[in-house]
């Protein structure tokens, strides 16, 4: 009967590949171990890998819709905050500007024509309200102001107005450049997108329509209502005290009307606001759901992975036990 003899240098090297062997089994367990994943899936599961890539396809979107959730639901807050602090100020201000009539003193009728002014230009910057690098206002347009500014609206309003001097054609000119929807504030005034409403996917099937668009008529409103002042006072130097406490008052009872339209969108971008919140919650318990159905396939039990691991540690030492005598034999120790 032959035999196959393994020479000193084949035996060392199939020593190392042995070596290597098992330090990797080790290595790979101390992992799975500390991670609490399985390192090669394939083999734990057999190959078949379809159904945790359809969860992880399903963990992506998820992640993607709750994403573009999240950023919604911070569009409408400060949208609300906007609207919010319009409505207060507003309200302020008609509050001041109706007890104008034409016995006010000048000091009084010219405070309140500042004020009205004032009002007028936060009531353009405030629509101008950008989140990040998105204007909020300006619909689809988001890389652009929602409206012009309002020295600019003032000066095409009169230059409209001409040479008028009586309140009902100087309010039925201010009524005009703002309603006319071929000019005026549509095309100068409004300068974001006037294209559809904005509409944006939450969801597998849900889709939002954004409100609070700066041409929208409540918005326009109370631009219009700040208008009345802001005319009054740079005309008061030849426009009769009768005149422009008529502007004035007028002004202030626009704004006051205008601030339930306001409330009204305020009141549907909340509606939008629960809505999203709502979506976002189920979204957010669909991934837990799939997240666990997921770590089902992938974790490794940390009891058998324990346990492998002490057994390939105890094989690990007997291999180095091995070698060591292996490289102690000689024919003088034999003898």
């Amino acid at each position: 009967m032959s035999s196959t003899n393994i020479g000193d240098s084949s035996q060392h090297f199939q020593s190392l590949r042995q070596t290597a062997a098992i330090k990797t089994r080790f290595n790979t367990l101390s992992n799975e171990l500390s991670t609490g994943r399985i390192a090669d899936l394939s083999t734990h599961l057999n190959g078949d890998v379809a159904q945790l890539a359809l969860l992880d396809r399903d963990l992506s979107m998820l992640d993607s819709h709750v994403q573009a959730s999240g950023q919604l639901a911070q569009t409408l807050s400060e949208k609300q905050l906007v609207l919010s602090s319009l409505d207060t100020e507003q309200t302020a201000l008609a509050a001041r500007l109706i007890t104008i009539t034409a016995s006010s003193s000048s000091v009084e009728l010219e405070s309140a024509e500042q004020a009205g002014k004032s009002g007028f230009e936060r009531s353009a910057s405030m629509l101008n309200t950008r989140l990040g690098d998105r204007s909020l206002f300006a619909g689809a347009a988001v890389d652009g102001p929602a409206v012009a500014k309002s020295d600019d609206m003032l000066a095409s309003i009169l230059a409209s107005i001409g040479g008028a001097i009586d309140a009902a054609t100087i309010t039925a000119t201010i009524d005009s450049w703002f309603d006319d929807p071929a000019g005026g504030f549509a095309t100068m005034g409004y300068v974001g997108d006037t294209g559809a409403a904005v509409t944006q996917r939450i969801g597998t099937t849900e889709v939002l329509t954004q409100d609070g668009r700066a041409d929208e008529r409540g918005l326009r409103d109370i631009l219009k209502a700040g208008a009345f002042a802001a005319v009054s006072d740079a005309l008061s130097g030849t426009l009769d005290t009768a005149t422009r406490a008529t502007l004035v008052r007028t002004g202030g009872d626009r704004t006051f009307a205008a601030t339930d339209s306001l409330r009204q969108i305020a009141s549907r971008i909340g509606e939008d606001e629960q809505r999203v919140e709502e979506i976002t919650a189920r979204q957010s318990a669909q991934r837990s759901t799939i997240a666990m159905a997921r770590n089902a396939l992938v974790a490794a039990d940390p009891f058998d992975t324990a346990t492998f691991l002490q057994s390939v540690q105890q094989q690990l030492e007997l291999h180095y036990t091995a070698t060591a005598r292996l490289s102690r034999m000689s024919l003088a120790n034999y003898l």
